[in-house]
């Protein structure tokens, strides 16, 4: 008669526990819609000599649709996957800069490998502020004060995008190259390639004082100008510049006509000289631009760096 009450009490214990597991399923689909999480009784043992119940339970958890599978061109070969393309960006500082902090960006967005699109689509923003909040703080990028807004777009072809920039500095370093000079003066060629540094200060939202230094790598030659800036308008600003060799002053002025379009204008009082452009930027590092004067017209590409 024990044994008999032994084992139903055995069989009791055991459908309760089978209703204690699908409501924990229950909840965990409620609060992971994305995954699938069965707990499933494996192995239901019954030792009666030394009266021990063992009981195994497995908890699964996959994905019910596409999950993420790498970053940046790194993925698996199990479909469905789901691909991450990074892209860094900055008006404010070198883009050199945050391609050298680029793995700090890598390393939080390995953490979506396994997480299902859907899961990633519902907390969007909260991942988005996560990974901003690492590249201005603990990605060794503090010292610039930057504010750092990323774009988070899930799917097949994830597109993480971040675009950083501060309020207290202005650093960029840029390079041109001319081509179709048909004036003297530059087809002797040392003029052609110049490699720029431009460092300032933000006096405030509006105001700029900077240094720029030119480099002319085939003369090789180099010049210092000083300047202040105002940004006029959310696209157009003026300069007015002093060069320290030329001992001359310049002024410039620029509009950005549309997202890649820029209209500039330069007057160079040394050599009475003024300069015109109309800039097209292709991405991020590389721009054309068509150059004129009163004596000449040339293509010019210019790299960021």
């Amino acid at each position: 008669f024990r044994f008999l009450l032994f084992f139903f009490i055995c069989l009791l214990y055991g459908h309760q526990t089978h209703l204690r597991l699908t409501g924990i399923g229950s909840h965990m689909d409620l609060h992971l819609s994305g995954f699938d999480s069965p707990l499933q009784v494996i192995g239901f043992e019954q030792t009666v000599l030394a009266m021990v119940i063992a009981i195994q339970i497995g908890v699964y958890q996959f994905a019910r649709h596409g999950v993420v599978f790498g970053v940046d061109g790194h993925f698996s070969n199990h479909p469905p996957y789901m691909r991450v393309i990074m892209h860094d960006s900055s008006d404010t500082i070198p883009n050199v800069t945050l391609l050298a902090h680029r793995k700090v960006m890598e390393g939080k967005c390995q953490q979506l490998v396994g997480v299902p699109v859907g899961f990633v689509e519902r907390h969007r923003d909260t991942l988005a502020r996560e990974l901003a909040k690492e590249l201005d703080e603990r990605g060794g990028l503090s010292r610039w004060k930057l504010a750092t807004q990323v774009d988070l777009q899930p799917g097949e072809r994830t597109s993480v995008k971040s675009h950083s920039d501060t309020n207290l500095y202005r650093v960029r370093m840029e390079g041109w190259l001319d081509v179709g000079h048909r004036t003297a003066a530059y087809r002797k060629g040392d003029r052609d390639l110049v490699l720029r540094l431009h460092a300032g200060v933000m006096l405030s939202t509006r105001d700029e004082v900077f240094a720029l230094l030119d480099l002319h790598p085939e003369k090789p030659d180099w010049c210092w100008q000083l300047g202040y800036g105002r940004n006029l308008s959310s696209k157009g600003r003026a300069e007015l510049r002093y060069d320290l060799v030329e001992r001359s002053w310049l002024i410039a002025a620029s509009q950005q006509l549309a997202r890649r379009w820029l209209l500039r204008y330069e007057y160079r009082w040394g050599d009475h000289m003024g300069e015109a452009a109309l800039r097209y930027k292709l991405h991020d590092f590389l721009a054309l631009e068509y150059v004129c004067d009163k004596d000449d017209s040339w293509l010019r590409v210019i790299g960021y760096f």
